[in-house]
């Protein structure tokens, strides 16, 4: 949707129906409008209390829609930083850009997750605290130093270190 509404609004503005015919900003403006988010949906599910009588629908819809947050973001920071769009190196940048972030997340998660398993933090300490709150900031700080994004970083390192990392924690 994001090469549909880009190219029609530029095509529109090229036309002089309106005043931006300029590509970049045209599909930046994609980027950021084509991105349906739920929050109706979530607000209606959370007063049916979806999510205690049908939990496998409730983290379907809130899924995507994080996904597809992700996803306009990475398209609007390869838009904007990466190339020129309609060009071929566009995709190549928004692959470049998920696929990396989500590798550094993962990978990042389990460089943390192996102290974990040596260090054995005590339940309800402050280092415990510090290692929980402060792991998104790492990864999200070393995700957008390497210019990727952040937040597909930390959402793929939640992943990673939910499934393998929690097991190490407490569970208070």
């Amino acid at each position: 949707s994001i090469g549909i509404i880009g190219s029609l609004s530029t095509s529109l503005g090229s036309s002089g129906l309106h005043p931006v015919a300029d590509p970049r900003a045209n599909f930046a403006f994609a980027a950021l409008i084509s991105a349906t988010d739920p929050v109706a949906t979530l607000a209606t599910f959370a007063q049916l209390k979806i999510a205690e009588r049908q939990p496998m629908l409730n983290a379907l819809v809130f899924g995507e829609s994080m996904i597809n947050d992700a996803v306009a973001i990475v398209a609007f920071k390869a838009v904007n930083f990466r190339s020129t769009p309609g060009d071929r190196n566009l995709i190549v940048a928004i692959l470049w850009l998920f696929a990396g972030s989500m590798v550094l997340g993962a990978c990042v998660a389990a460089a943390l997750i192996l102290p974990l398993r040596f260090i054995k933090l005590p339940g309800k300490t402050l280092p415990e605290v510090f290692y929980i709150f402060l792991t998104p900031y790492l990864v999200y700080a070393w995700a957008e130093t390497w210019d990727l994004s952040g937040i597909i970083a930390c959402l793929f390192a939640g992943i990673i270190f939910r499934t393998y990392g929690a097991q190490h924690l407490t569970a208070e």
